[in-house]
């Protein structure tokens, strides 16, 4: 039931985007561009390896038939892997969902938990100058978007790979 409440408080308001890693992270993927998902020969690649859009000094590797990300630093250490999917067939867009874990620097696990996509509605408004009027007219078009939310029990370590908190959303 609270998933039901949740998506219907998405879809009927208008969502803030705060800037997170998981946007940060949801927005690279989103960003990675069409062409580099086809190969020279037309065919779609099945994994990709690609600069992380926010930090230059890490890589996502996306396997697209397992459905899996995975992000290394600039000395090929493993920072989060996790499992993604395409929203629909008619884009290119990833997102995160299902269990996630991020590692320290030193491999010790830093937190994980698990994400869920959920729809919300965005609203997109324009004003336009009525050529027979002279009068500013706004047009606004709502349309229906997903975005990873964390979901569930979180739990954060410290660098000795200690439980030190458990955070519980939606």
């Amino acid at each position: 039931m609270p998933y039901v409440l949740l998506i219907l408080f998405l879809l009927s308001a208008t969502c803030t985007v705060r800037a997170t890693e998981l946007d940060s992270l949801a927005m690279a993927l989103e960003a990675i561009p069409k062409d580099s998902l086809i190969t020279e020969e037309g065919a779609e690649r099945t994994t990709l390896s690609v600069p992380y859009k926010f930090d230059k000094n890490k890589t996502l590797h996306i396997d697209l038939q397992k459905q899996t990300v995975k992000i290394f630093n600039e000395h090929q250490q493993l920072v989060a892997e996790g499992a993604c999917r395409h929203v629909n067939g008619n884009t290119k867009k990833i997102l995160l969902t299902g269990h996630w874990r991020y590692y320290h620097t030193n491999g010790q696990v830093k937190k994980e938990g698990r994400y869920i996509i959920v729809p919300y509605t965005w609203v997109d408004s324009t004003t336009v100058t009525d050529p027979a009027t002279g009068k500013q007219i706004t047009k606004v078009q709502k349309t229906i978007r997903k975005k990873s939310l964390r979901d569930g029990i979180w739990r954060y370590y410290n660098k000795d790979g200690i439980l030190e908190q458990e955070k519980h959303y939606y």
